[in-house]
């Protein structure tokens, strides 16, 4: 559960999007989590402090974010004591090369669209990646833009065995763009 709104009554002044520990918090999560919970149907993340649960919006689940572009995320973020954006930057850092590099299966069903710049941040954080066998993009509304924006940040992955890409709005270009990732790939 999420918590995006401050509760009534309540002395803090900086409201949760705002600050760094919890989007480091959130951001961290939001790397290998699952979108959706299949056998329960209701997504996994649920904003208690919005009035629509299933809307998008602060509730809804980010694309997730790689080292550098969280660092560029949290220069807008603020610290209570600003001696810790540093330290967030860094243990960003090393958090995510150590979650990433152990995930055997990313699944991002259910997520809203992908920018260019999502499917950008996608591909770094799939190259940290050093088990990953699957990474399931089925029905996430992946358009040519985007889809050519994650395979040209993602190298050469000798261990993703299967993409799924199905459901998707994947024209020519697109697909002149996966077949180009392809070609240096035996395994996928």
């Amino acid at each position: 559960y999420l918590l995006t709104q401050l509760p009534k009554g309540t002395r803090r002044k900086l409201g949760y999007d705002d600050s760094g520990w919890t989007t480091y918090e959130r951001r961290s999560a939001e790397q290998i989590k699952k979108v959706y919970l299949y056998e329960a149907k209701w997504k996994l993340v649920r904003d208690l402090g919005s009035g629509d649960l299933d809307k998008g919006g602060a509730g809804s689940r980010n694309w997730p974010l790689d080292p550098d572009g969280f660092d560029e995320l949290i220069e807008s973020k603020q610290f209570t004591n600003g001696a810790d954006k540093g330290t967030v930057k860094t243990l960003y850092c090393k958090m995510s090369k150590a979650q990433l590099s152990g995930i055997e299966m990313l699944d991002f069903t259910g997520i809203w669209a992908p920018s260019v710049r999502d499917m950008e941040q996608l591909g770094r954080c799939l190259n940290l990646c050093e088990n990953l066998k699957t990474c399931d993009l089925s029905s996430v509304g992946l358009a040519d833009d985007a889809c050519r924006a994650l395979f040209s940040t993602l190298k050469v992955n000798a261990v993703l065995k299967t993409l799924v890409l199905y459901g998707n709005n994947i024209r020519a270009e697109g697909a002149a763009a996966i077949a180009e990732a392809l070609r240096g790939n035996e395994v996928l």
